[in-house]
């Protein structure tokens, strides 16, 4: 938490790599990820969730479809998708809204979505590029 314009939102790009630092290391699990080629940084970033403040959700996709496309890039196996992205709707509370559009949910109904497509590939890190709304998790969270 901070003050706008403190620098917060920077930070996070930075850990992403998003931006470059101009010195200094990012480092994630034991891989420094200022030294990496932009291959080897789009490999490592899976590794790395992030949820949006816009949430950044595809309009003409369902929020199954939203929460599969991360895994579908990944190249996380096809056989395993639905389950995934239906334990990741539950562990947010929307399996009920799977075959739902954006534009049929609410603000906060989008966030959980941007939840569980950020949760879904199992990454080592999560960055929240705005506080989360507050959830009350039907079961504990397994990345």
């Amino acid at each position: 938490m901070g003050y706008s314009g403190a620098g917060k939102s920077t930070l996070l790009r930075l850990i992403n790599m998003l931006e470059r630092p101009d010195s200094g290391q990012v480092v994630i699990d034991g891989t420094d990820l200022t030294t990496l080629s932009a291959s080897e940084l789009r490999i490592a970033r899976h590794n790395i969730g992030m949820i949006f403040q816009q949430f950044n959700l595809m309009s003409n996709q369902t929020v199954f479809d939203n929460v599969a496309f991360n895994l579908k890039i990944s190249g996380y196996p096809s056989r395993d998708i639905h389950k995934r992205v239906m334990d990741c709707l539950a562990i947010v509370d929307l399996t009920d809204r799977a075959g739902h559009y954006p534009a049929q949910l609410s603000g906060g109904q989008k966030q959980r979505v941007g939840i569980a497509r950020a949760i879904a590939p199992s990454p080592k890190v999560l960055l929240p590029m705005s506080q989360p709304v507050r959830l009350t998790l039907q079961r504990p969270v397994v990345c």
